[in-house]
């Protein structure tokens, strides 16, 4: 199902969810695991510029540093990162979107594995250019074509299975290729697919009771007949809640 993995972190001396969730990956799918740590700096004017990971001085990376970094995170991963799973592990200076998809399609990754974006800027003493680099995750799923998990820290994954699948769908062109992707998630872990569409209600006493009833009624079937030829018999079900904010408004239970 996948090609090679490739793991971005921002943490050298301890273990990163992130890793060991695309390991256990790695594993799962008897794929090599690459690991990426992109220096980031505090200078616009030399991006070379960085923080020594043990020391917080500020100094200029090197071969020999970024050599000292790939050690430490090599050591950090040696109990997690099995001898089955081969791969690498990259340091370099640089924007993080940037390298992480450079390296993606110079591997042409199956799968991209990161953690959500930490807001960490000020804390790690790094420029983030407005307009310029943004949200890394962001500036990685907008622009890359193959899958992207996203691992939250507070996740304790203790095996890489996906039992339940949450597509949000607004029937576009990309809800497709997620839909494609959740089928073989489940396919291949035996899992569940819930579909979840929002339907927007308007904000004025004239939208009654029956007009919702009748939106609903002409999305159940947008719905399935937009999302259907994806399943292929696979267990699946769909909700389709009424509101304005579909982040917040539904999840499954376990």
């Amino acid at each position: 199902m996948f090609s090679d993995i490739l793991a971005a972190t921002d943490l050298v001396q301890v273990a990163d969810p992130v890793v060991a969730a695309a390991a256990r990956l790695a594993e799962q799918f008897r794929v090599k695991l690459h690991i990426l740590h992109v220096l980031e700096s505090g200078d616009t004017q030399n991006r070379r510029k960085v923080r020594h990971f043990i020391t917080g001085q500020d100094m200029e990376t090197s071969e020999a540093y970024e050599k000292q970094v790939a050690d430490e995170i090599r050591t950090v991963y040696s109990p997690i990162v099995h001898s089955s799973v081969g791969g690498e592990i990259r340091v370099v200076p640089g924007f993080p979107w940037e390298e992480i998809l450079s390296w993606s399609r110079l591997l042409a990754s199956g799968l991209i594995v990161m953690g959500p974006h930490s807001a960490r800027a000020a804390e790690k003493g790094v420029v983030r250019v407005e307009g310029k680099i943004g949200s890394t995750v962001e500036g990685v799923v907008t622009r890359e074509n193959c899958p992207v998990v996203i691992v939250n820290p507070l996740v304790r994954l203790e095996t890489a299975e996906f039992r339940r699948i949450l597509v949000g769908v607004d029937f576009s062109v990309s809800c497709e290729c997620a839909l494609s992707f959740a089928a073989q998630l489940a396919q291949r872990f035996q899992g569940r697919i819930v579909v979840f569409h929002m339907i927007p209600v308007p904000p004025y006493p004239k939208y009654s009771r029956e007009n919702y009833e009748a939106d609903l009624a002409a999305t159940r079937k947008r719905l399935t007949d937009f999302c259907e030829p994806f399943f292929d018999g696979l267990p699946h079900e769909y909700a389709i809640w009424g509101g304005a904010c579909p982040i917040r408004k539904f999840f499954p239970a376990p």
